[in-house]
C-alpha cells in the first residue's frame, strides 16, 4: 500500500475557491465532501501533486 501526504489549505468558502480554480483550468478530483465540521475538495495542481482545500462548516467553532 502506498501512503501519500496531502497538503491542505483552509479557505473561507471551499465551493467558491473551487469555482476560482476551475476558471483557470484546475479540475477537482471527486466532489465536495462533508463531515460534521468541514467541507473539503481535492484537486491536482499543474505540478502534478494532490492538494486539498477545506473550509469549516457554518456554525462550527474553531478548534483551539
Amino acid at each position: 500500500m502506498q501512503v501519500r501526504n496531502v497538503r491542505w489549505f483552509e479557505v473561507d468558502d471551499v465551493r467558491q475557491a473551487l469555482t476560482e480554480l476551475e476558471a483557470v483550468g484546475v479540475a477537482a478530483v471527486g466532489s465536495v465532501e462533508q463531515d460534521s465540521e468541514w467541507e473539503q475538495i481535492h484537486f491536482r495542481a499543474p505540478d502534478g501533486h494532490l492538494y486539498e482545500l477545506a473550509s469549516r462548516r457554518e456554525g462550527t467553532p474553531p478548534t483551539p
